[in-house]
């Protein structure tokens, strides 16, 4: 079992566009000791027990949009698009969502948090979940370890995350991704207005 410990994020502004930084720091260990005694109830690396949470969508390879194994929805990770779904152990119950984009250099990232607050985030969650923030940043990789150091906020998004797979005893053990999020028309000119999260049968990791 991975512990992933986050850290302490401080909200800013710049001039030019919003950011988010992200300084070194412990959230507390009480959930990560409790997880450590009652796992995620998932199987490996977030995958459910019958192993159904393993990468078998068709068209998330090869390169472009596709669709997944029953053609019901659209899935936008080709050779260029990767998406990831990590645990964050802290004082909350967090998942970081993220999409790294080779072609464009570009790292987006979703956290979600629960218990759920308000935001400005029109994006259903599962199991108590809600949107906390987004971001994008320059550098497509490391995209998967750590929440970017700098990056542009979204100012909202739209959409669904579902669970694809029987829940965990903590966490979900598999998402099913399609939504949007938006970004300040006035960021800089390599932040896109808006970015697809388009994935089916993503597992989740970290515990």
């Amino acid at each position: 079992m991975r512990i992933l410990v986050g850290p302490r994020v401080r909200l800013g502004n710049r001039l030019g566009g919003r950011l988010v930084s992200a300084s070194a720091g412990m959230l507390g260990l009480t959930l990560g000791m409790a997880l450590g005694a009652a796992g995620c109830g998932c199987g490996v690396d977030g995958t459910d027990a019958g192993g159904a949470g393993a990468d078998g969508a068709a068209g998330t390879d090869g390169g472009g949009a596709g669709t997944d194994a029953g053609g019901a929805k659209p899935v936008d990770a080709g050779a260029s698009v990767d998406y990831g779904a990590t645990v964050l152990i802290g004082a909350l119950d967090r998942i970081v969502l993220t999409k790294s984009d080779v072609t464009r250099d570009l790292c987006f990232q979703v956290r979600l948090v629960r218990p759920a607050g308000g935001g400005s985030f029109a994006i259903t969650a599962p199991a108590g979940f809600a949107v906390e923030f987004a971001t994008v940043a320059m550098g497509a990789s490391p995209c998967d370890t750590m929440p970017p150091a700098a990056g542009e906020l979204a100012t909202g998004g739209s959409g669904t995350i579902v669970e694809t797979a029987p829940p965990g005893a903590v966490y979900p053990c598999e998402l099913g991704l399609d939504f949007t999020i938006d970004f300040d028309p006035g960021a800089p000119t390599w932040v896109p207005a808006t970015e697809p999260f388009l994935r089916d049968l993503l597992p989740v990791s970290g515990c």
